[in-house]
């Protein structure tokens, strides 16, 4: 068996229309005319999540369990082809995953790609494929495709009927998307942002896509103790959380002060300096666990938890 290839994971994130599935095909061709690039011998490996879905209704990208448990299997599959790729295995990985795109270098590359095309716009999904990169010692990068809600609508009109996605749908990803902040995660700081649709002939563009590949080629993720990844990803989650409740002080301190000055308008600083002075309070008390809510820190805060602690946050308030 021959030394095992390095391999990157790229995530391809942008919401439906941005212009991912143009440059992975710009990129398999660009690999496919040049078996040594910028990055050397080089193979690619593409997952796109459409071609490789059971899910054909658009209408279920953003739907439940479905979505969920299609997104796992594809992940563990990553896995094993991420293996099957450090051990230059092309020919199980075309046995075994039909569905995926191999191009480029077929012996011994210096370096192969694995693309992830998926729209990838909440970072926690993000974040399981960095775990999985830490896991087994991959290296990990992100283009973010940025592109306006009234282009990727046009975009979407142009689709053909069949691949058509619900406006809704678009404009519920643009409001969640969570674009890469490299300043503020620290995994995430092999990142690059380029324009929806953005001219990859120019060299300038095409090259920082490049560097931002080849700065995670040269620094593999380290394998580290996987109970050290689930306590980092749950104090994302908590720090997320403590954010969402904050926000829901927030606006009911806004609440309290205005039905307050209506009662008494000439005490306006005094009223305003007590709520604000009981929003900090309370959420040290929640950070503390002097406060406990109904609801679990280590998942995500969705808009059911955020209405049934409402009342509880406003009694705490008023009290």
């Amino acid at each position: 068996m021959c030394s095992q290839s390095k391999v990157c994971l790229i995530l391809l994130v942008g919401i439906p229309g941005s212009g991912k599935s143009f440059f992975r095909a710009f990129l398999e061709d660009y690999v496919r005319a040049n078996n040594k690039t910028e990055l050397g011998l080089t193979r690619i490996c593409s997952v796109c999540y459409d071609n490789y879905s059971s899910v054909r209704n658009p209408s279920q990208l953003c739907n439940g369990n479905k979505w969920k448990n299609e997104r796992l299997r594809i992940m563990k599959d990553v896995q094993n082809i991420c293996t099957l790729l450090k051990q230059n295995d092309c020919k199980k990985i075309n046995e075994l995953f039909p569905n995926v795109i191999l191009n480029g270098s077929e012996e011994n590359p210096d370096c192969s790609l694995i693309v992830i095309d998926d729209n990838m716009f909440y970072r926690s999904m993000r974040y399981e494929y960095f775990k999985l990169g830490k896991a087994i010692n991959l290296s990990f990068c992100q283009i973010f495709f940025d592109i306006s809600l009234e282009e990727a609508l046009k975009c979407n009109e142009q689709r053909h009927i069949n691949s058509k996605i619900p406006d809704v749908v678009i404009k519920t990803m643009f409001s969640k998307i969570e674009h890469p902040q490299p300043g503020r995660y620290l995994w995430e700081v092999n990142s690059v942002s380029v324009s929806s649709h953005a001219d990859f002939q120019d060299k300038n563009i095409f090259n920082s896509v490049i560097t931002c590949i080849k700065h995670a080629i040269a620094n593999p993720l380290k394998v580290i103790d996987m109970n050290s990844i689930k306590e980092e990803a749950q104090r994302i989650t908590k720090s997320n959380a403590l954010h969402q409740i904050d926000n829901v002080l927030k606006q009911l301190v806004g609440l309290c002060i205005k039905q307050k000055l209506q009662e008494n308008a000439e005490k306006s600083q005094l009223i305003s300096q007590h709520f604000s002075d009981k929003r900090l309070n309370i959420l040290q008390l929640i950070k503390e666990k002097n406060i406990i809510l109904p609801i679990d820190f280590n998942s995500s805060v969705d808009s059911d938890k955020i209405n049934l602690i409402k009342p509880i946050l406003l009694d705490l308030l008023l009290k």
